[in-house]
């Protein structure tokens, strides 16, 4: 509504252009990288593989299944995990996880995150994750070589390469 009612005050009252478009520019939250790799640790102790949220729609994925806050919520439909298994509505199991992990980030002092995601190899082991805590930007790392989250060489603990995609550009 805010920026609404400045688009219609700077037209009534004209000379706004560069407020309008910072008030319609996408948001962007920073985030040191660092600090979010002590969530990789829980949702691997979890089983989860990649959790947040979409539109309305909160998803998670964990070795049991993928799960969505509504399977006929618009914003929901888009969600599926790989290969095509099937989406079911939050149980029980499932959102305690996603409270968990919610409830961690606050504790981390963390913004919400609009998703997280860590990608196995065939032997468990972690070959590349990433985070996203607005629409523009998005933070990836691949360790130079597959990491076993259930035994990090101290070598490993924060030395992750961070890739910082902002996708937005210069908006």
């Amino acid at each position: 509504m805010k920026p609404l009612l400045l688009a219609l005050c700077c037209l009534i009252l004209g000379g706004c252009d560069s407020l309008i478009h910072e008030a319609l520019a996408p948001q962007r939250v920073a985030v040191d990288p660092t600090a979010v790799e002590p969530l990789f640790a829980d949702m691997h102790s979890l089983g989860v593989s990649a959790y947040g949220r979409g539109g309305a729609c909160d998803y998670l994925f964990d070795a049991r299944g993928t799960y969505v806050t509504s399977t006929t919520m618009g914003d929901c439909e888009d969600i599926s995990a790989d290969g095509g298994a099937a989406t079911l509505p939050f149980d029980s199991p499932a959102q305690a996880e996603l409270d968990q992990l919610r409830s961690r980030e606050k504790a981390l002092g963390l913004p919400a995150m609009k998703s997280v995601a860590l990608v196995y190899d065939e032997h468990g082991l972690l070959t590349n994750g990433g985070f996203g805590v607005d629409v523009c930007v998005e933070y990836t790392f691949e360790p130079a070589s597959p990491m076993d989250l259930d035994h990090p060489a101290p070598s490993e603990r924060g030395a992750h390469p961070w890739t910082v995609d902002d996708v937005c550009g210069n908006q």
